[in-house]
């Protein structure tokens, strides 16, 4: 079994560096639609034989594109979702940084948990909040078979990249996955992972 992790494509707020995380109304931009597309073929002839997403918008609208050339369903997986910014969402990073708040997740920032409420009510989380979740999804797909693809974000990619290889708090922290990239798991008797760069140019 072969997991393929990816990234939804952008969206304005990504663009503008902004906390987005549990926002639900952002439609993908032109680049991040051409971006689902390619992605889409990538992972046509890669011979993908399922497709998760989290429920967002822009990963579903992600999903679709993907689902539209591999003629794949998307099931939608709650345990997908972002990890919630709180009170951060909607505010850009240059505003937040020099914070008080912001240096303390600076100091630990996998553990350090969001302050207040999102504007859908939903109380902030850190990745440890997250990882609960996603050590619930791994093994729910240990009993899946094939090759399949999770369209999410950027703070799950981190979270399970922790948990599947081990690496340190701050490492999964400090993780980034460019547009181009995508992060693959073998889970076939020995586990290995690694991250394979899907197109020469990055959007």
């Amino acid at each position: 079994m072969e997991i393929i992790t990816v990234r939804h494509g952008k969206t304005a707020f990504t663009e503008k560096d902004v906390f987005e995380e549990c926002f639900n109304k952002n439609p993908l931009t032109k680049e991040g639609v051409r971006y689902s597309k390619e992605l889409g073929a990538f992972l046509k002839d890669y011979g993908i034989t399922a497709i998760f997403s989290s429920p967002l918008a822009r990963a579903m609208e992600t999903a679709k594109h993907i689902s539209s050339i591999t003629k794949l369903p998307v099931q939608t997986e709650q345990l997908l979702t972002e990890i919630c910014y709180g009170s951060w969402e909607g505010k850009t990073k240059s505003r937040l940084k020099g914070t008080r708040e912001w240096k303390d997740r600076e100091a630990d920032k996998y553990n350090y948990t969001h302050p207040g409420k999102n504007p859908e009510g939903k109380p902030g989380e850190s990745y440890s909040d997250a990882e609960k979740r996603i050590r619930a999804l791994l093994k729910k797909l240990n009993k899946e078979s094939g090759k399949i693809a999770l369209v999410c974000h950027i703070g799950i990619v981190r979270v399970a990249r922790r948990i599947i290889e081990n690496i340190t708090e701050k490492e999964a922290a400090d993780f980034w996955l460019s547009p181009d990239e995508i992060y693959i798991v073998k889970m076939n008797g020995e586990t290995k992972a690694g991250i394979v760069k899907f197109r020469q140019s990055s959007i």
